[in-house]
């Protein structure tokens, strides 16, 4: 058994996926994959947060038909739970609750003493935010994100 990684591939996880699955059979280079790709993960995530002290809070948001919220999780490098938070929020739009779950990750590590954080999210728009000092943030998060930047205000 062997898994190969044809150079020519567009090299995403998606496509390799479909290719495998396409396959057919018993579906062993899926299997193969899908261990691979962990084990990456998996590495990339030691290197990273192989720091004792790091705590890693990691956020979103949601909004929808069903609702709209935001929650948070901290863990440490063990990924043992330091702490944990959600909030359901008014009516807001899907950029707007993911700000928000951004300022609930920054209250959670500042109301725990958390020192050394690494604060993840998927929203770049948010993130770009907070990088960039002459991002142009959206209107509807600007307040959001001063918050964000001045906790204690």
């Amino acid at each position: 058994m062997s898994l190969r990684i044809n150079p020519e591939h567009d090299n995403t996880i998606q496509s390799y996926t479909n290719e495998w699955l396409t396959e057919g059979g018993n579906y062993n280079t899926l299997k193969m994959g899908a261990c691979l790709f962990w084990t990456i993960w998996k590495t990339r995530n030691n290197i990273t947060f192989d720091k004792e002290n790091t705590i890693k809070v990691n956020f979103d948001g949601a909004a929808g038909d069903r609702g709209h919220g935001c929650g948070v999780i901290a863990r440490d490098y063990k990924a043992t739970i330091q702490g944990c938070q959600i909030k359901e929020l008014n009516y807001m739009t899907a950029v707007e609750a993911k700000a928000q779950g951004t300022l609930l990750a920054v209250e959670l590590a500042v109301n725990r003493g958390f020192k050394d954080v690494i604060i993840e999210g998927d929203s770049l728009i948010i993130i770009d935010c907070l990088r960039f000092k002459h991002y142009q943030q959206p209107w509807r998060v600007k307040n959001i994100i001063g918050r964000i930047k001045d906790p204690k205000s």
